[in-house]
């Protein structure tokens, strides 16, 4: 155990000092590494979080286009349906007034 003397000295001695800046400095930096990393990290998964999204927008995206093109298929669907019913009504309408 050290007592009040030795620390002094120790303390007022060039290298203990010098030693003692340098892990003071070093603590700081590594505080600084650790915040940065944090927000490194934060960075990262922001982007991670961006392409993620972007994948899911275009997933989106592409059965949007699906379903476009179906609703559009079923449209022209029903319009054929729609003038065969016409024609056979009119079809059906000329058989009943000729009889």
């Amino acid at each position: 155990m050290c007592t009040q003397n030795e620390d002094v000295i120790r303390s007022s001695h060039p290298i203990y000092s010098t030693v003692l800046r340098r892990r003071r400095l070093s603590n700081r930096l590594n505080r600084r590494w650790r915040i940065m990393s944090k927000e490194a990290v934060k960075r990262a998964n922001l982007r991670k979080m961006k392409v993620q999204m972007a994948m899911d927008n275009l997933k989106l995206y592409i059965k949007n286009k699906i379903i476009i093109e179906e609703n559009q298929r079923l449209r022209k669907k029903t319009l054929a349906l729609h003038q065969e019913n016409k024609a056979l009504m009119s079809q059906l309408l000329l058989n009943l007034y000729n009889s």
